[in-house]
């Protein structure tokens, strides 16, 4: 026996769905008719409690909302409203008790392990809250290695812009916790202090903490020139791949020469008792994309030094993109790259006499990203910290 088709009310349940829209729209919209400008006398002093004439007067417009939607039933209201004011409380102690800039919930384990990593590369920071996600840009003492991250999460609010200076070995050993406690580390990045929450599943427990910020005056990087350098050559490795390299280098110089040809890379070191050389073909690495045409187009300008459409000249000749660069700051790239997840690369991109980019995008923590550039060395030198920096490009 076949059972009959239910028949189902599709225009009311198209009619519900545009006033659930609408409810919804007009709720936001009274959510965010409030922020850290609104009223002083919202809080009952030195709590998170509504005072009772802001009670009133949110309820009243609520009150006012619902009314213009007589078909909800009122255990709806109730829940709808109970959820509104909790999200209200929690936006308002945020940006007036806290004056909260951002807040960000990621996995415990990925972003200390993150922290972990960049700490052993630069000892302070600052957290720059933008729209969509956390910007930190820091450069080395020594002005070779500029890097850029990109602190991204699903779990993301933004309420108004600021920095907040931070120490990164105090802040990893404040997050420091166990692959197996199962838990999600929430962040708020506020006016003086960094507040901490780790909330493990697997004991049922929250860990709350503070880290009071530094007084930091840290210098505006610009990045838009870097970002604008056309690389005719990329390639995508392994970090295992670039450890291997990194361990056996070094050993008769400081700098390595990286070189790209159309069907390999390799890693050249060279010093006064011989020299050393990791080759790869093609088809033995992630990714390699080789394209000259930007090359090409650079040789149109009239304005080219003759010492530049010399060089242009000889890497169309050749086919051969190639520099060299300091194997310190290779290995603080590579000690990154240790903290990706199966099957993530680090991608370079190389062009001649240019500033190296390094790529690493991190799916454990909702594909934040890390870019490095890094200045090219003199091939004969040795690092001394007084060659070209990456404030030529």
């Amino acid at each position: 026996m076949v059972e009959a088709e239910k028949n189902y009310d599709w225009a009311g349940l198209a009619k519900k769905g545009e006033q659930d829209k609408e409810l919804k729209e007009k709720l936001n919209t009274l959510l965010f008719s409030y922020d850290d400008k609104s009223s002083s006398s919202i809080f009952v002093s030195k709590t998170n409690t509504f005072q009772k004439k802001f009670s009133s007067e949110i309820n009243s417009k609520l009150d006012t909302i619902f009314a213009e939607h007589p078909s909800i039933k009122p255990k709806e209201i109730a829940q709808r409203k109970k959820s509104f004011l909790k999200r209200l409380n929690e936006k308002l102690n945020l940006l007036i008790n806290k004056k909260a800039f951002c807040k960000i919930t990621l996995p415990s384990y990925p972003i200390h392990k993150f922290f972990e990593a960049f700490s052993s590369i630069i000892d302070e920071i600052e957290f720059l809250p933008t729209k969509d996600y956390i910007k930190i840009r820091a450069m080395d003492p020594s002005r070779i290695c500029l890097i850029h991250v990109s602190i991204k999460s699903e779990n993301y609010q933004f309420f108004r812009e600021g920095k907040l200076g931070i120490n990164l070995d105090d802040l990893q050993k404040l997050i420091k916790c166990n692959s197996t406690d199962n838990s999600q580390t929430t962040l708020i990045f506020a006016e003086d202090r960094l507040y901490i929450t780790i909330n493990s599943r697997k004991y049922n427990s929250n860990i709350n903490r503070t880290l009071i910020s530094l007084d930091t005056d840290m210098e505006e990087i610009p990045l838009e020139t870097l970002l604008e350098i056309n690389y005719p050559s990329e390639f995508s490795i392994s970090p295992s791949k670039l450890d291997y390299v990194l361990r056996n280098m070094d050993l008769y110089s400081e700098i390595i020469t990286i070189k790209v040809k159309p069907n390999e890379i390799s890693f050249t070191e060279e010093g006064q008792l011989g020299t050393g050389s990791i080759k790869w073909e093609k088809n033995k690495i992630k990714r390699l994309h080789f394209n000259l045409s930007h090359i090409k187009e650079e040789l149109k300008n009239e304005n080219l030094s003759n010492s530049n459409k010399t060089l242009l000249e000889n890497i169309l000749e050749k086919k051969e993109i190639s520099s060299a660069y300091s194997y310190t700051f290779i290995k603080q790239v590579s000690n990154m790259s240790k903290i990706l997840g199966k099957g993530e690369t680090v991608d370079f991109s190389l062009k001649t006499d240019h500033p190296l980019k390094a790529y690493m995008r991190f799916k454990d923590l909702d594909n934040s990203e890390m870019m490095f550039f890094l200045a090219c060395r003199p091939e004969e030198a040795e690092y001394d910290g007084d060659d070209d920096d990456i404030d030529d490009f």
